[in-house]
């Protein structure tokens, strides 16, 4: 019963411990490139007006292999949105290597997007998480 006891308490220290780290999670100090911003403005005015010619005006031509259709935006989205609902806003995080990081708030929840960069800035990959 002890054992149990202190595996309950464990547990619990773990998820406050990862709370708390999730809620230190800080803004850049450094905004983010223009191009950057404007290329994260595309793809969430193009997710909540579900217009898919302005969320991919960035893409680079990688992005629209393996199967990438309007069809299957369109059912992605409504998922994603049915979830999470409209994108309100977002706090840029930073940057690695090509890949820029914010934090967005939409109106059912915060979820990270990475938008990652090529040589021609244009998206090479994308996803939210």
């Amino acid at each position: 019963m002890i054992n149990s006891n202190r595996d309950v308490w464990l547990t619990l220290c773990a998820i406050l411990l990862m709370m708390a780290v999730m809620g230190c999670e800080k803004p850049a100090e450094v905004p983010p490139p223009e191009n950057a911003q404007a290329i994260l403005q595309h793809v969430k005015d193009g997710y909540n007006n579900e217009d898919v010619e302005l969320f991919t005006s960035d893409f680079a031509d990688i992005m629209f292999s393996k199967g990438f259709t309007v069809e299957a935006w369109h059912d992605t989205m409504k998922k994603i949105k049915k979830n999470l609902g409209e994108w309100k806003s977002e706090i840029y995080l930073g940057k690695e290597d090509n890949a820029y990081t914010w934090r967005g708030t939409f109106e059912k929840g915060k979820v990270k997007c990475v938008i990652v960069l090529n040589e021609e800035n244009r998206v090479s990959a994308l996803w939210f998480r």
